[in-house]
């Protein structure tokens, strides 16, 4: 049976404190493969992931310099959920049929996501 790990570390350090939090998530997936793939999110909402089950989604900026903006499809327009700036990353676990999409607010950036 194939499967999903997520893992995670958040830290938060500052001249005073310190906090850590690391959690990991082992999900059995159906079928043997899940799909990773690369594409370029544009200034118009683009569909990056529509799933069939529950699954994973991990969607990354690769651009150095702009941000992308990401959220569910609402009948054909991007509802806004948050925005990744330069390569940082958001996992989220979806419900079956979710129809995620992204843009950017300047320019062209290649974004990375992976479902199950």
């Amino acid at each position: 049976m194939a499967s999903v790990r997520l893992a995670s570390t958040m830290e938060i350090s500052s001249t005073a404190s310190k906090a850590t939090r690391t959690d990991t998530v082992v999900a059995p997936m159906a079928g043997n493969t899940g799909l990773i793939y690369t594409q370029t999110a544009t200034t118009s909402s683009a569909l990056i992931v529509q799933t069939t089950t529950f699954g994973y989604c991990m969607i990354k900026n690769l651009d150095a310099t702009n941000y992308v903006e990401w959220g569910p499809d609402d009948g054909g327009t991007i509802r806004v959920l948050g925005r990744i700036q330069p390569g940082e990353f958001v996992m989220a676990k979806l419900n079956q049929a979710t129809r995620m999409q992204t843009n950017t607010g300047t320019a062209l950036c290649e974004i990375v996501s992976l479902d199950r």
